[in-house]
């Protein structure tokens, strides 16, 4: 009886652990243009905007194309082109590896480069990666296949001290 008892327990203890990681969530910060720029700051440019993910259903390339999709609050702006997508990710050891739709080639100048920090941030904070080599599905940029970005790639907040500037 005590063996039957024990064994119910344990079947009990099994289902129940399963069951439960299936609802397993996890908080993610998806990075866009900040919707009221603080020259000056270290908020800056670029604002964060946490999502729940449900962590059993979606891989990092979901997550990815339904950050594309936009911020989910009104003090954020996305910096990428309408209907752009992830078509290819893979991460290695610690490189992340992105192919983005053509749209994305939409984008020049300061535009394409807050994009790529604010894509850079995300998916480093994401995977845990240190470097990301991001192409453009059928695009050169600038004249090369992809270009490779880490978190020091770019300056994140404006550090120029304003009352020196002047002088």
């Amino acid at each position: 009886m005590k063996r039957l008892i024990i064994l119910l327990l344990s079947v009990m203890m099994l289902l129940t652990g399963c069951t439960s990681t299936k609802n397993i969530s996890r908080t993610v910060q998806f990075y866009y243009i900040h919707n009221e720029i603080e020259f000056g700051s270290k908020s800056g440019v670029i604002a964060s905007n946490t999502v729940q993910i449900k962590y059993k259903n979606e891989d990092n390339l979901q997550i990815l194309n339904r950050y594309f999709n936009g911020p989910t609050n009104y003090e954020c702006i996305s910096p990428f082109p309408a209907g752009i997508t992830l078509i290819d990710f893979e991460t290695t050891q610690d490189t992340a590896r992105l192919t983005l739709s053509p749209h994305m080639s939409m984008l020049s100048g300061i535009d394409f480069t807050v994009a790529c920090a604010c894509l850079t941030r995300t998916v480093i904070e994401l995977t845990g990666v240190q470097t990301v080599h991001l192409s453009i599905q059928d695009n050169l940029i600038d004249g090369q296949e992809s270009i490779r970005l880490t978190m020091s790639s770019f300056t994140y907040w404006d550090d120029t001290d304003l009352n020196q500037s002047g002088r």
